[in-house]
């Protein structure tokens, strides 16, 4: 058990979140990965190229948390654009 800090590194020339409504669809997506993976999320925040997580727990769980959210914020980006 340990705090990670777990971000995405940024992408200079490419949006992940390019409207309001990307942002909620990313905050719902931190629920609904920290549904599926207990671990303790202390902090985080969206960005619009990247994101940051602060997160409490054992390794394994969470890089699944990260896996969970990355994977569902790809596949809504992708099928939207």
């Amino acid at each position: 058990m340990g705090y990670f800090h777990v971000y995405t590194k940024g992408l200079e020339d490419r949006l992940i979140f390019r409207s309001v409504e990307d942002f909620i669809v990313g905050m719902n997506y931190v629920a609904v990965s920290h549904f599926k993976v207990k671990v303790k999320l202390l902090a985080f925040v969206l960005m619009s190229n990247h994101f940051h997580f602060v997160i409490y727990g054992n390794r394994v769980s969470v890089i699944q948390f990260i896996n969970v959210y990355k994977k569902l914020v790809s596949t809504y980006i992708y099928h939207r654009y």
